[in-house]
């Protein structure tokens, strides 16, 4: 007997002159009985813990290791921070050259479990990513992966082979003045456009708890934008996610995990648990508080650098990325502005010192030239030194109060006063840095004693959860023996 469709077909037994065959309905349901019901497809679940997907122990260690980590919102600018420090235009300006306009407005709701799944699943390779999301495998090659966070198709995947004249520690130089060492900071970075883009790509991209440290990739990026060469950051964003289940502090790629789970269709007819905790948005308090701000007059905003006198209003013309003249700043120490207002008479660096440009809008490419090398921390004693060999004349030892007082006494009282303020400037200099470096050393202990903190968290769990379990263990032994007519309390 054969089945089509809910129609059941029999040979007839009897013999018929037409030897037609005899047909026999039989009611599929929804059809034939009015009360029968249609089962609805019931929508995936990803709610607890217990309807995440794993399949392996590289995916359950994974899971184990991310279990107890915060997970936030991809975090974003202030908007009206942005508009009011000329970032905003600046950026669009940036990222329409870059081709990514489709892909900077990340407001997508992040997801803990969504993100847990799609992490620990995540795998690499020369083609693409494959993932596994509400038990549907999904192979997504490098090109489709771009375009699904709205990469323009012309960015180039391949960074290494886009930007062939990339060198860190040239372009680590040309931006900051600084020799590469093993940790860069954002705050090295003089162009202001520069040093916010980079604390976007620091919290969108490649988002971790401390956004302070440059990476190479980041660099690279930085590079491309100011060379205006297309590319895309996806193979090194997945780089960075891989690496980060094995950190500590925050998961914030949560907002990207949704847009790509949206763009492959998998949160249709789905129930996900999104966070309820608000997205972080960095502003004006966070700028300031981290010294690259300050206020100024009428609620403005200025530029500055600890320790340094430079100070430039913000929004600034003059400084947009496309239209500075360096991407270094002629910065001036604060003991060095002290040294030359104290002496009429202009010192050595005073007479070689280039003007400082006026930052107007011009016009033009970038071009990477180098200010005026800055006084390095020996050069006030050497200057110093030259000025007393030019200065030391004999001292006269006469006790005789008569007569007006010699050539040489004058001397050594101008030399010995501006000795002084030497000394002073100099002294002004190094308590700046240290504190500086006090700040450093502060902000550095702080994030270690809050890692350390979440690392005692992790551990105090899992040993929480294994004497649960050596306790369930106990209890299912207890239950055995009883059953099997022995008492395990009893005492022999």
């Amino acid at each position: 007997m054969k089945q089509v469709a809910g129609i059941k077909r029999r040979k007839s037994t009897r013999a018929s002159t037409s030897q037609a065959s005899s047909v026999e309905l039989t009611p599929s349901p929804g059809h034939g009985d009015p009360e029968a019901e249609i089962p609805e497809e019931r929508p995936a679940l990803l709610i607890t813990e217990e309807h995440l997907d794993i399949k392996d122990d590289r995916e359950g260690q994974a899971i184990a290791l991310m279990r107890e980590r915060p997970f936030a919102h991809t975090r974003r600018f202030d908007p009206d921070f942005l508009e009011k420090i000329g970032m905003r235009e600046e950026f669009a300006s940036i990222f329409r050259t870059m081709g990514w306009l489709n892909f900077v407005e990340v407001d997508e709701p992040g997801s803990r479990l969504l993100t847990m799944q799609f992490l620990c699943t995540l795998r690499k390779y020369d083609e693409g990513i494959s993932f596994r999301l509400f038990g549907q495998e999904r192979l997504v090659t490098w090109g489709d992966l771009h375009a699904m966070l709205g990469l323009n198709p012309k960015c180039r995947l391949d960074l290494d082979k886009a930007l062939k004249g990339f060198h860190k520690e040239s372009f680590w130089k040309k931006i900051s003045g600084n020799e590469w060492g093993p940790k860069p900071r954002t705050s090295a970075i003089h162009n202001p456009t520069l040093r916010f883009m980079h604390v976007w790509l620091a919290m969108t991209l490649f988002p971790r708890g401390d956004i302070r440290v440059v990476r190479q990739d980041e660099l690279k990026i930085l590079y491309a934008m100011v060379k205006k060469i297309r590319v895309s950051p996806a193979e090194c964003m997945i780089d960075q996610w891989l690496d980060n289940i094995k950190l500590t502090g925050p998961i914030e790629c949560t907002s990207l995990v949704t847009r790509i789970a949206q763009k492959c269709g998998l949160l249709e007819n789905v129930h996900v648990e999104y966070l309820t905790v608000d997205r972080e948005f960095l502003g004006e308090d966070y700028f300031v508080q981290g010294h690259t701000l300050k206020h100024g007059p009428n609620n403005t905003l200025i530029y500055h650098f600890p320790g340094y006198t430079n100070e430039f209003p913000l929004p600034n013309p003059g400084l947009r990325l496309y239209h500075c003249r360096a991407l270094t700043l002629p910065l001036e120490p604060v003991g060095e502005v002290r040294r030359h207002s104290v002496s009429g008479r202009p010192t050595r660096s005073r007479r070689h010192m280039e003007p400082t440009p006026e930052f107007h809008t011009p016009t033009g490419d970038p071009v990477w030239e180098q200010p005026p090398p800055q006084d390095e921390a020996g050069a006030s004693t050497w200057q110093a030194g030259a000025w007393e060999s030019q200065y030391d004349y004999p001292m006269q030892t006469s006790s005789s109060s008569s007569g007006p007082p010699s050539f040489a006494t004058r001397s050594f009282s101008s030399r010995g006063f501006r000795e002084l303020n030497y000394g002073m400037a100099e002294l002004t200099r190094r308590v700046n840095d240290i504190d500086l470096r006090t700040e450093s050393m502060q902000q550095t202990l702080t994030q270690h004693v809050a890692d350390t903190q979440q690392w005692q968290n992790f551990s105090d769990n899992q040993f929480r959860q294994l004497n649960a379990m050596m306790a369930q263990n106990q209890s299912n032994w207890d239950a055995f023996f009883r059953s099997q007519g022995y008492d395990p309390n009893q005492q022999i």
